[in-house]
């Protein structure tokens, strides 16, 4: 199976520029009397245009069912700026609504963004509820979301047209000058907030991944002893089944997702 991005760099140059016009004409946000700044005066709404010819070259065609379709990786859901959060969740709707329309059956979505500055974790809840709503805006797309083994701060690394940097100041804790430590069970967490905010859905898996950008070498490479992928370009079926919420336990003792046998091999 193909991995294809939903959008374009063209659809991406549209969405930086209407945020950097937004952004030039928009005024310094303020605290309120209750002293929070998540007011309507601070979160005006930016809408993102429907996607034109020239943002998408998916159409629906009898080669969908061969194609894994990927979300967009600049997009940040968990930004604690709600115009950030709130864009990134237009973008996702809009990718999830097209790929719907065109039969695409698997989607890639990037894993929840957990370190913004001297914050940690905070936006999970709200990444989890965005893919909640994917879920039932696209009922017949299985949702693979790719997460690192372990939460290591130093490989969140923001690179050039991302969503997160552009997160206004106000919205960021500063650093406190000591350095964040790798968090074993990080990734764990998110992903059982989000599996707990899905109920635990059928059609929500989950993959892991040991490369540094969401776009690494095209190896799909299958490690059977353990069931992770090597990279984000490793059959997506084959890695959630490895991964599934609901498990069961092998006949040694060890705890295996269902059908997951047939992945991993005899132990």
């Amino acid at each position: 199976m193909l991995t294809v991005s939903i959008t374009t760099p063209h659809f991406h140059s549209r969405v930086l520029g209407l945020l950097s016009s937004y952004l030039g004409n928009l005024q310094p946000p303020k605290y309120d009397a209750i002293g929070t700044m998540a007011t309507s005066q601070n979160t005006r709404p930016l809408v993102v245009p429907p996607l034109s010819k020239l943002d998408s070259t998916l159409t629906p065609n009898d080669a969908t069912s061969q194609i894994v379709g990927v979300i967009s990786s600049w997009i940040d859901m968990c930004s604690p700026d709600p115009l950030i959060a709130d864009l990134s969740r237009q973008v996702f709707m809009l990718e999830v609504a097209y790929a719907a329309f065109c039969g695409i059956g698997y989607l890639l979505v990037p894993g929840p963004k957990l370190h913004h500055g001297g914050i940690h974790s905070e936006g999970v809840v709200y990444y989890a509820r965005a893919i909640q709503d994917a879920l039932s805006l696209g009922p017949y797309i299985q949702f693979h979301i790719w997460l690192r083994m372990v939460d290591n701060p130093e490989l969140e690394v923001d690179i050039m047209g991302d969503l997160a940097p552009l997160a206004r100041e106000e919205y960021l804790l500063p650093e406190d000058g000591v350095l964040p430590k790798v968090d074993l069970f990080g990734t764990w967490d998110a992903w059982d907030l989000i599996r707990k905010t899905c109920k635990y859905h059928s059609r929500l898996l989950v993959g892991k991944y040991r490369h540094l950008h969401f776009y690494g070498e095209t190896v799909t490479n299958i490690d059977d002893s353990s069931g992770s992928a090597q990279t984000a370009a490793a059959p997506a079926c084959a890695v959630a089944l490895a991964f599934r919420a609901s498990s069961f336990t092998h006949n040694r003792g060890f705890c295996f997702p269902e059908k997951s046998e047939r992945v991993s091999g005899p132990v």
